[in-house]
C-alpha cells in the first residue's frame, strides 16, 4: 500500500508489485492547509476498520507526507535539528526529522509530527517514510528528459514549482495559492527569478486540476507552454485494474513505483 498525506487530499493506492498493477486508488478530499490541518482527528476517520481494505496485511506500506517545513541541502548533515532552527523553522521536541536523498548532491530533511507517526507504525507493519514532493524532485518522466522545464503541482492552497534541468533539481519552492491569480504570480515569479521565456519554456503541471478550469485557463493566456502531463500512464508502465480519475491528480503517488527507498 502507498499512501500520500497532503493537507487537501488523502490518497491510498493498492500496488501490486509482482505485476506492477494498480489494483484501487481513491483519495478523500479534506480541503485543509498546512496550517489548519488536524491529523489526529482526520486519520482516524479515514483509516478506520470499516475499510476492508486496512485489515489487509501489507508487505510493506509506503507513505508520503507533504509539508512546507523542509529544507534542501547539497550534503548529509548529522544535525538537522539545529539547521532548521537557524533557517526558522520551529519543531517541537518529540517531532521527527527525516531525510530523503534526490542525488549525491541533494539531500531533503523534513519534518514529521509526532502523532502522525505513531498512528501509522502502530497500526501498519513496516513504514516506510518519503517527503511529499518527492516525486517531483527525484522522479523524471523519461519522454521529458532531454529537455530542461518546470514542474508545478498544486493541491488545494499548495504549489510547488520545480525546474529539472538534465534531471537535475536546479530549482524547488513550495507557494500558497488561493485563487487563479496567486497561481499565475507565482509561475510568472520563477520565470523571471530562472530568467526563463513564458513563450518557450515549457511548464508541465500536475495535482488536482483539470484543463478547463480557471486556474488553468487563466495561467495558460499568458504562459504559453503550458500543459496537464497526458503520458504519463505510458511512461509508468503500469496495468490498472480501474480508475476513474485522470492520473495527474496522483503524480507524487504514483511515481513511487519508479524508484526504491
Amino acid at each position: 500500500m502507498w499512501i500520500h498525506l497532503q493537507p487537501y487530499a488523502i490518497t491510498y493506492l493498492l500496488f501490486d508489485t509482482t505485476n506492477s498493477k494498480v489494483l484501487d486508488i481513491d483519495s478523500v478530499i479534506i480541503n485543509k492547509n498546512f496550517e489548519n490541518i488536524r491529523y489526529d482527528e482526520v486519520l482516524p476517520k479515514i483509516f478506520s476498520n470499516e475499510n476492508e481494505y486496512f485489515k489487509l496485511s501489507f508487505v510493506k506500506v509506503r507513505i508520503t507526507f507533504s509539508t512546507n517545513q523542509f529544507m534542501l541541502l547539497p550534503e548529509q548533515t548529522e544535525n538537522p535539528n539545529q539547521m532548521m532552527s537557524f533557517l526558522g523553522m520551529h519543531t517541537l521536541p518529540m517531532d521527527k526529522i527525516l531525510s530523503d536523498k534526490i542525488s549525491e548532491e541533494q539531500y531533503l530533511y523534513y519534518v514529521l509530527p509526532i502523532d502522525v507517526y505513531n498512528f501509522f507504525i502502530h497500526r501498519f507493519v513496516n513504514v516506510v517514510w518519503h517527503f511529499g514532493d518527492l516525486a517531483l524532485l527525484k522522479y523524471t518522466n523519461s519522454k521529458l528528459s532531454f529537455q530542461s522545464h518546470l514542474l508545478a503541482h498544486i493541491a488545494g492552497n499548495d504549489l510547488t514549482i520545480v525546474l529539472k534541468d538534465k534531471n537535475k533539481v536546479s530549482y524547488f519552492n513550495k507557494f500558497y495559492v488561493q485563487d487563479k491569480q496567486d497561481l499565475l504570480y507565482f509561475l510568472k515569479l520563477a520565470y523571471e527569478t530562472l530568467g526563463l521565456d513564458t513563450n518557450q519554456f515549457a511548464t508541465y503541471l500536475y495535482g488536482f486540476i483539470e484543463e478547463k478550469s480557471p486556474m488553468y485557463t487563466f495561467s495558460y493566456s499568458y504562459i504559453r507552454n503550458f500543459e496537464i502531463d497526458r503520458i504519463l500512464h505510458h511512461d509508468l508502465g503500469y496495468s490498472f485494474y480501474y480508475t476513474n480519475d485522470p492520473l495527474h491528480y496522483y503524480y507524487n503517488l504514483l511515481c513511487l513505483g519508479k524508484y526504491e527507498n
